[in-house]
């Protein structure tokens, strides 16, 4: 289940606890997480006199300590520490206060502390199992975690897809958890009444991503298919600037020449994506496959044309579509 819908099921309960930690990189849902739990202070006092935001670096700890223990006669209150400081090393900040709080909150408060990072050796972190409640908003990391990310997704929405769907909106729409919180709202509206969403559904309403057409623009080079390539490039070149498509070309043959290199030293594909900085495991996976088709000497005589192009394009050196029509054409029968 999502950390988001866990929210939301504790919102419709009203069963508040005390105290929260919530952390992990996916800031999109955990920004929606956070409108989730205030909409339920807002419906108890829609001034929004019960809510309070401090940032956690600014803010002294005995500051929030007096905050989360102030008494309202009107309604709870939902107290957000944003950014907490408090697992990182040398920060200098006293504890101990914190501790003392999480042994006996007010139960008139809800405590909310933010962060991007934590520590799960720490003590502050094993308080806070004992005595609160912690949501890990994670980035999925493999295929099979975006896969279930978006099964809990979809269900969260009322619809259902199958597993080819599912797999074709992550190849349209791309591996950002924010952008396919939106577009999944858009295409769940868009099906009404109807539980299933099928392809048609996603080609309807869902913004395809322009990486997804550049991974199509490489498939095509990569059976150099000349055609198939230029008409993706059209297709990019509608959405984006030519210098900025230029760089993104040159962008895919590096970590294609990277993959190459990788495979010939033996190295292994769980290891890639993070050797070279590519964070989204559908895209190590997709560059990796298509690595295996373009030699390596292919893709440095690539690398080389893309330079040449490079400097042709900003020094006014012809036609910005021609010079990338023919760069396209070049790495399509460089061999």
């Amino acid at each position: 289940m999502l950390e988001i819908e866990r929210v939301r099921e504790v919102v419709a309960s009203g069963k508040i606890a005390p105290v929260y930690l919530w952390h992990g990189e996916d800031k999109y849902l955990l920004r929606e997480a956070v409108q989730v739990l205030k909409s339920y202070y807002l419906s108890l006092d829609p001034s929004g006199s019960g809510i309070e935001t401090l940032p956690g670096k600014d803010a002294p700890l005995s500051q929030v300590i007096e905050y989360a223990n102030t008494v309202s006669f009107f309604a709870k209150r939902l107290l957000i520490i944003e950014d907490i400081p408090y697992f990182q090393d040398n920060s200098g900040i006293d504890l101990a206060p914190l501790y003392e709080y999480l042994e006996n909150p007010n139960p008139d408060t809800c405590l909310l502390l933010l962060a991007e990072n934590v520590h799960r050796g720490r003590k502050l972190y094993k308080l806070m199992e004992q005595h609160g409640v912690i949501l890990e908003f994670a980035v999925p990391n493999s295929p099979q975690d975006w896969m279930m990310w978006l099964k809990d997704a979809v269900s969260m929405r009322g619809k259902k897809m199958n597993s080819e769907n599912m797999q074709f909106l992550l190849e349209w729409a791309g591996h950002n958890s924010g952008i396919l919180s939106r577009e999944l709202d858009k295409v769940a509206a868009y099906a009404g009444e109807r539980k299933e969403i099928g392809k048609e559904d996603i080609r309807a309403v869902v913004n395809r991503t322009v990486e997804a057409t550049v991974f199509e623009l490489v498939d095509a080079i990569a059976v150099r298919s000349v055609r198939d390539a230029l008409t993706k490039l059209h297709e990019v070149l509608k959405e984006e600037h030519y210098l900025k498509v230029q760089t993104m070309i040159v962008r895919q043959v590096r970590l294609l020449l990277a993959a190459r290199s990788w495979r010939e030293r033996g190295g292994k594909l769980s290891d890639f994506g993070g050797a070279v900085g590519v964070k989204s495991p559908y895209a190590a996976r997709k560059i990796w496959q298509q690595s295996e088709k373009l030699s390596f000497k292919a893709l440095a005589a690539g690398m080389a044309n893309c330079l040449e192009t490079e400097i042709a394009l900003k020094s006014g050196g012809g036609d910005p579509v021609f010079l990338l029509e023919l760069l396209i054409v070049n790495l399509c029968t460089s061999k």
